[in-house]
């Protein structure tokens, strides 16, 4: 039987084919869907190792998810944000099938403008300082439980988060945590949370509502100063002080209630003495204390 070099060609061009896209699959998988809340914004769904990371990233034509698998060192999560820093789509990151990781270091994804999500695997136990400060497009992150600490600024200005949920294993918000991110309008504070830092959620000009949890003991400095869309606030018992100008510039604030309203004082000065007994039994009146009259006292509550 003979073959004509042309029908040989053909065969050897549609075995190159075949084989070629047998490779591709293999190698990620992809999908129309999307795990971002909106599908407009991610397309396609990638598998992907720590090595072919970033030429993944340069391949991309739209903007996708990506799962990576496998063990991350620090810089390996270094490598990878700055592949996701110089790329030209946004990124869904899933790191939830990874190991290794035990934080997610200083200043990790800082300014990573193109990080729309991300998956933080169970094996980190802590978010540190400015991980992902200045991540204005990342819009959803999934926290695990294994975390107990999100640390200063971790969040500042991602004013595209509309919603976190902060699971119960963690026990202190730092401060500047979630700094101007203007478009988070709700946030779960669970029972696990003693202390809400400084400037914590100052800026979040779409926060119409928080509940603020049974063991949080102290609601420090400008917590929640300049959130303009809060509305009402109630202070459980298990808060003994609240700091200077916590809730000014909360311009529609009509309702600050106190489960427990006997013996608050107010004072200059950062101290659990002296001070004035002020009555904060009317909500509506608290609320004027706090973001207008007596905004830059300190509020404590004496206990016998």
């Amino acid at each position: 039987m003979t073959i004509s070099k042309s029908w040989f060609s053909y065969l050897t061009r549609a075995f190159a084919l075949s084989l070629c896209t047998a490779l591709l699959l293999n190698f990620v998988s992809c999908s129309d869907s999307s795990t971002s809340q909106d599908p407009k914004v991610v397309h396609s769904t990638y598998t992907a190792t720590k090595d072919i990371f970033s030429s993944l990233i340069a391949s991309l034509t739209e903007n996708s998810t990506i799962e990576v698998t496998g063990e991350l060192s620090d810089s390996d999560l270094t490598t990878i944000a700055n592949a996701i820093k110089n790329s030209t789509y946004k990124v869904n990151l899933e790191l939830s099938q990874t190991t290794g990781l035990t934080s997610i270091p200083i200043n990790s994804f800082r300014n990573c403008l193109k990080l729309s999500g991300i998956t933080i695997p169970d094996s980190v136990t802590s978010i540190r300082e400015e991980a992902f400060k200045g991540c204005t497009s990342l819009s959803s992150v999934t926290i695990p439980d294994s975390v107990t600490y999100i640390f200063n600024n971790a969040f500042y200005s991602c004013n595209s988060l509309s919603s976190v949920t902060i699971p119960d294993s963690v026990t202190l918000i730092g401060y500047y945590t979630f700094y101007g991110c203007t478009s988070l309008s709700s946030v779960t504070i669970p029972d696990s949370v003693t202390s809400i830092g400084n400037y914590a959620f100052s800026g979040c000009t779409s926060l119409s509502s928080v509940n603020i949890p049974d063991s949080v003991t102290s609601i420090s400095s400008y917590s929640f100063y300049g959130c303009t869309a809060l509305s009402s606030v109630t202070i459980p018992d298990s808060v003994t002080s609240i700091g200077s100008s916590a809730f000014y510039g909360c311009s529609k604030l009509t309702s600050l209630t106190f489960t427990d309203p006997t013996t608050w004082y107010r004072t200059k000065y950062s101290t659990n003495s002296g001070g004035t007994l002020t009555d904060v039994s009317v909500p509506a009146t608290n609320a004027t204390y706090f973001k207008d009259t007596y905004k830059e006292y300190y509020w404590y509550k004496l206990e016998y």
